[in-house]
């Protein structure tokens, strides 16, 4: 916490300029005699020089004079306040601060910034309720608040969860200043994400990203939001944009655009982009990335891409769910033999959520082979399963007869 403010108003009190807030009191009642104005300018200078022991003595002795007026007193606790934050103690600065106020012998304008930086310390001390009705009052009395003051108070509202509140507070802040600060938008946006107003964020978070384009995240935030406004097609195209500009580098990032391309409808994008990825080692050549490449590979009809895809994840999958993906692959194309020898993989493997389902593959295949007595083996294994008990015992019946 700086003592900036502070210290200016504590010099800009010593000038013993009038106050024409207050046309009803007298000049007289803030004039300061020539001994307390010296000793308050030793004090300052003793601060601006960070000799605070210097400084501390000289307040005492200061204080200790009966002949004060109270509006002297007002400046030696004012200038005791920006002593103690320059030693951060913030506790005793908000003491000091509240005492001053209390006497309220300074200029209204003086009084007005004091009461400001109390509600900063408040906040620093996180005394958000206590600095949040010091500012809100503040806010109340300022003529014209500055932008970076505004967003003090939205900072209390928002730390508060008032969301409302802030939100109001920094839409002020922002029109007060002709270039917004960034921060001041991260708070707007996170203002209306919390009030869960999409539609009213997007604009703030374009802004965002044409302030940083290169930030990946911020064009993951951008995506995030468009599908909360329900427009999943910019949402994609967003994510599309991002990686095609080679801001997307991490695998749940290529993962998330494969996935949402899929859910649109274009998977073969998706499988563009997943190979795409592997060959940039932007993506683990791992079980789980292959597995989504060649569902997206079969989602766009391109049984041939995705046979070498499935054999890849077989090849490095310790459970036998890539293998009787296969042999389902294997099915469709009528290339029995090689269903029969997926699925058996995936029977040897094991770990298969459902595992009628291989065997029923497996019963299948061997009767397409003309297999059949190998057929209802697999078959009667199938039927002793949840999953696939209803199909295999269809299949023992033809088979019977």
């Amino acid at each position: 916490m700086k003592a900036l403010l502070l210290t200016a108003s504590v010099a800009a009190a010593l000038t013993g300029a009038p106050d024409k807030d207050q046309p009803a009191r007298k000049q007289a009642d803030f004039t300061v005699t020539e001994r307390t104005f010296k000793s308050l300018q030793t004090a300052q200078e003793a601060l601006s020089k960070k000799e605070f022991a210097r400084a501390q003595q000289t307040l005492d002795r200061l204080a200790q004079r009966r002949s004060l007026t109270e509006h002297e007193r007002c400046l030696i606790l004012q200038t005791q306040a920006v002593l103690q934050v320059e030693r951060t103690d913030y506790r005793g600065a908000i003491k000091t601060l509240r005492e001053a106020l209390r006497r309220g012998a300074l200029p209204s304008d003086t009084l007005l910034s004091m009461r400001f930086n109390l509600g900063q310390l408040l906040l620093a001390d996180e005394q958000l309720e206590a600095a949040r009705t010091e500012l809100v009052r503040w806010d109340r009395e300022a003529p014209k608040p500055s932008g970076a003051a505004l967003y003090t108070v939205a900072a209390v509202h928002a730390r508060l969860e008032r969301f409302g509140e802030a939100l109001g507070y920094i839409n002020r802040a922002l029109a007060a200043e002709r270039r917004p600060r960034e921060s001041w938008l991260q708070l707007k946006l996170a203002c209306l994400v919390k009030l869960d107003r999409p539609s009213r964020a997007l604009p703030v978070m374009l802004e965002l990203v044409e302030l940083r384009p290169q930030d990946g995240g911020r064009w993951r935030q951008l995506s995030a939001l468009y599908s909360q406004a329900g427009k999943h097609a910019l949402a994609v195209a967003t994510l599309e944009l991002a990686f095609a500009r080679g801001l997307l580098e991490r695998p749940p990032d290529v993962r998330l655009l494969a996935e949402n391309l899929a859910a649109v409808g274009v998977p073969d994008k998706a499988a563009q982009v997943l190979k795409r990825a592997l060959v940039g080692d932007r993506m683990p050549r791992d079980v789980d990335t292959l597995m989504l490449q060649a569902r997206c590979h079969l989602a766009a009809r391109d049984r041939s891409a995705a046979r070498p895809v499935l054999r890849g994840a077989g090849r490095l999958s310790s459970d036998g769910r890539s293998e009787l993906e296969l042999a389902r692959l294997e099915a469709r194309t009528r290339n029995w033999g090689a269903s029969v020898k997926a699925a058996s993989r995936a029977l040897e493997k094991g770990g298969l959520p459902k595992p009628g389902q291989a065997h029923l593959m497996l019963g299948i295949a061997r009767h397409r082979l003309g297999r059949d007595q190998e057929a209802l083996s697999a078959f009667r294994s199938a039927a002793r399963f949840s999953d696939a008990s209803r199909a295999a015992k269809g299949w023992l019946r033809f088979l019977d007869r």
